[in-house]
């Protein structure tokens, strides 16, 4: 894929994370606080294109920060960020309530590209979804480490970069 930095991102869904507290909740945060270090970091080490499935919790979060670094690679003098999101299956933010779904759908359309792998949901299509983006990306960001992406990344020799809330406070 070119000249291209490609790193796939996914993560535990906010059901995971939040444990049944809000989305402001402290660890939220602080988890939040990581994926933008560590994105800034990458991006000003040269990735370029980021690749997520931008499932509530972990991923769509990390998608927010990557919009928001296009103004700070102008800025930087950087090349601008790409994002590419990868729609599980049709009907994947439908189970969500309508707030999150809009944020899906913002998100979506500031995508520089969209594709859908599976016309509905299956047991393993997360699995195969995370297989296809880390297939096609020379790295890994995820915030589990022994969460079935990084199994596959270490696997295929391509590096990861596990981020959590208690990273968050040891600099990123």
């Amino acid at each position: 894929m070119d000249n291209k930095v490609i790193c796939t991102i996914t993560g535990k869904t906010y059901e995971e994370i939040g444990n049944g507290r809000t989305e402001i909740y402290y660890r939220n945060a602080d988890i939040k606080f990581a994926i933008n270090e560590k994105i800034r970091k990458m991006v000003e080490n040269g990735v370029t294109d980021f690749i997520s499935n931008a499932e509530y919790g972990f991923s769509l979060w990390a998608c927010e920060y990557i919009i928001s670094f296009r103004d700070y690679c102008i800025e930087q003098g950087l090349e601008p960020v790409r994002l590419h999101i990868v729609r599980v299956y049709e009907g994947q933010p439908f189970k969500w309530e309508h707030d999150i779904q809009d944020r899906f759908f913002s998100v979506l359309d500031e995508a520089d590209s969209e594709m859908t792998l599976f016309r509905q949901y299956s047991k393993d299509c997360y699995q195969k979804s995370e297989r296809f983006m880390i297939d096609c990306s020379n790295t890994l960001l995820t915030d589990d480490v022994g969460n079935f992406a990084t199994q596959y990344a270490g696997l295929h020799e391509k590096p990861y970069l596990i981020c959590d809330e208690v990273l968050a406070g040891v600099g990123v």
